[in-house]
């Protein structure tokens, strides 16, 4: 590749970048006479106007008017910007229109149940070997769940401390209900204790009644 015979305008690009040299006190550009030269012989021909504007870009020869343009709109120093002032008196009007962080705790009412049956856990807490917490909106975690569209269950969840004995109570509520005793399955590492069929309305009230 090194040794095919190169185009004349690449020759011509080679030769010009050659390095400036200076005798009796004149410095003249590598390559100027031969640029000279290349435009009597090319005219005015598209290659050589491209050509012309990567050889002659140098201290006082001329450059092409987009050249020249860009140079013009470059931004000259840093712009005023207007000055703010930063005020915090009326951000509760902002504050109304942000999604809320987490959820806030229910208010206080006077008379319990609320309207829509809602009721808070007891202060102080049952002694009891187990606790069920609440959910984190407040309500008991007490769940229906319904697999292969028959197998009927109903889910406890959040149980903690002795998740065995609460197995026992709710065998005991559930047994004059059912008139038998019920399918149940306890699960010791997510807290969660499963009853075969629906017992959701009866056993938050049981819970409710226990003060959870």
């Amino acid at each position: 590749y090194l040794y095919r015979p190169k185009p004349f305008w690449l020759r011509l690009f080679v030769i010009a970048q050659a390095p400036s040299r200076s005798w009796a006190g004149r410095t003249e550009r590598g390559g100027t006479r031969l640029i000279a030269r290349a435009e009597s012989w090319l005219g005015d021909s598209s290659r050589w106007r491209r050509l012309r504007f990567g050889l002659c870009c140098g201290a006082g020869e001329p450059v092409s008017r987009r050249a020249a343009d860009y140079g013009d709109c470059q931004t000259q120093g840093t712009p005023d910007y207007p000055r703010f002032l930063e005020s915090v008196d009326e951000y509760r009007f902002v504050e109304r229109l942000l999604p809320p962080t987490s959820i806030p705790k229910p208010p206080k009412h006077e008379h319990y149940p609320t309207p829509c049956g809602w009721q808070p856990p007891r202060d102080p807490p049952p002694n009891l070997p187990y606790f069920v917490r609440r959910s984190r909106m407040h309500n008991i975690p007490v769940y229906r769940d319904i697999t292969h569209g028959n197998r009927q269950m109903t889910v406890i969840r959040k149980v903690e401390g002795d998740i065995w004995a609460l197995q026992k109570d709710v065998e005991d509520f559930l047994s004059p209900l059912l008139g038998k005793t019920p399918i149940t399955q306890v699960n010791e590492v997510t807290g969660t204790l499963r009853i075969k069929g629906y017992f959701d309305h009866q056993l938050k009230a049981w819970l409710l009644e226990k003060g959870f």
